[in-house]
């Protein structure tokens, strides 16, 4: 927290206030400025492909149903009934045309329009409101059958996601048949604030080669490491808080044309047919491309070729899509989707959500280092003492070299190393959180 103003945000100097991950007033202005009117994943539609199909979500703080209508449209409900606030729905996933109340009676169709008052006629006023009784809905959009919601929007999602959306248009372009979440999400409690996770997939390739130095030594990280091939990457971060990093690898690789590492090859020509060559080097002998739409849906696809099968030396990719949701300063509820194209055949499918579960499913190495060192953090700034001070975000200032290898839109920080898109993230943050203190 800045002593002069009690406002918390990013300082000239490229440093955050430690309360600001564990300070109960910024968790209230978070709450009040930041999450009603942004943006948040709540699932995608091939989730709830047929009229009734429904799934329980968070928005936020909020229990949500997510569900399909009769005439197919989708709707995002708070899950508490409008008469006495009773949670509606406890099931995870169904089918159902109608939610009924366990306690009164009232009962809702999938649009959240009341339909059912038990006594109504003989023990409310005639002039009794059922209209006035729905469910409260949020506003739902769907990019590439990611469903996005909110409560309060200030813009469409559209204009949040900016010329960013030029990056997500290259991940999602790859198939022309869509995308379906393949198995269900997984979620879990974690400890330490939401930020350190989306700071995290916001751009930090620094802490890679320490808290995951035993996926280098297994080779999980690729074999290239010991070659004539390197990598370059690339940071890219907009206006709207929203940011990327990129991996490519550089040398020979015996493959003449493109090589979108880990997809079949023989969908080599749609990909390219599909993104136009500006775009096609975006993912052009890429590893790796993560990253997070403000404020708190990270992405991330990934290339490998082994994860613990050595006989299977088959280059295989995985997109993965997530959302920290805050449950206080120190906790938040994780949800993960793992999506594959439509027409890919079914065993390059299998493979690639193997791969997923076997690097970042909630117990493999990826993900428990992670989490293992968010927990630390949480620990250790929890103190009177400890929470004062910063954390510094200068890694990269001032330092790039290469030129970017593509004509994406945004600013662009040429570096495998850098703070650059947490630097852009802290920023947004600081202009929406600090106007609430």
């Amino acid at each position: 927290m800045d002593d002069a103003t009690g406002l918390p945000g990013i300082s000239s100097d490229h440093r955050m206030p430690r309360g600001a991950f564990v300070d109960d007033q910024v968790f209230a202005a978070e709450r009040a400025a930041l999450f009603p009117g942004s943006w948040q994943l709540v699932g995608h539609e091939s989730e709830i492909p047929e009229a009734g199909d429904y799934v329980r979500r968070r928005l936020f703080t909020d229990d949500v149903i997510v569900t399909r209508t009769r005439d197919g449209d989708v709707r995002v409900l708070l899950n508490s009934c409008a008469h006495r606030g009773t949670q509606l729905c406890r099931g995870t996933s169904g089918n159902t045309s109608t939610f009924r109340c366990s306690y009164h009676g009232w009962t809702y169709d999938g649009t959240g329009r009341l339909i059912g008052v038990p006594a109504l006629k003989t023990s409310y006023p005639e002039d009794f409101d059922k209209d006035g009784h729905s469910l409260v809905r949020a506003d739902v959009t769907s990019f590439h059958g990611l469903l996005f919601a909110a409560w309060a929007p200030e813009r469409p999602l559209e204009a949040s996601l900016g010329e960013f959306a030029w990056y997500l248009e290259a991940l999602l372009s790859v198939t022309s048949s869509g995308w379906s979440v393949y198995g269900p999400p997984v979620h879990y409690g974690r400890q330490g604030n939401w930020k350190l996770d989306t700071e995290n997939f916001a751009g930090d390739g620094y802490h890679l080669t320490t808290a995951h130095r035993s996926m280098y030594d297994e080779g999980v990280m690729g074999r290239d490491a010991e070659s004539e091939r390197k990598v370059i990457g690339h940071c890219v971060a907009t206006a709207e808080g929203n940011t990327l990093r990129t991996v490519h690898l550089t040398g020979p690789d015996g493959v003449d044309g493109p090589n979108y590492l880990g997809f079949p090859p023989s969908h080599f020509g749609e990909i390219t047919a599909n993104l136009g060559p500006e775009r096609a080097a975006l993912l052009d002998r890429n590893t790796v491309v993560h990253g997070n739409i403000f404020p708190n849906t990270c992405f991330i696809k990934v290339s490998l070729g082994s994860v613990g099968d050595e006989e299977e030396d088959d280059w295989t990719a995985f997109v993965m899509f997530r959302t920290p949701l805050p449950d206080s300063p120190h906790t938040s509820t994780l949800y993960q989707w793992v999506l594959v194209p439509n027409d890919y055949p079914q065993a390059w499918k299998d493979r690639s959500y193997k791969f997923a579960m076997r690097s970042h499913g909630p117990a493999q190495v990826f993900e428990v280092d992670d989490l293992e060192n968010f927990a630390r953090i949480d620990t250790a700034i929890s103190g009177v003492r400890s929470r004062r001070g910063t954390f510094d975000y200068n890694l990269g200032d001032g330092t790039a070299g290469e030129e970017p290898g593509w004509a994406g839109p945004g600013d662009i920080d040429p570096q495998n190393l850098s703070e650059h898109n947490q630097r852009a993230f802290y920023a947004r943050w600081s202009e929406l959180v600090g106007a609430a203190r």
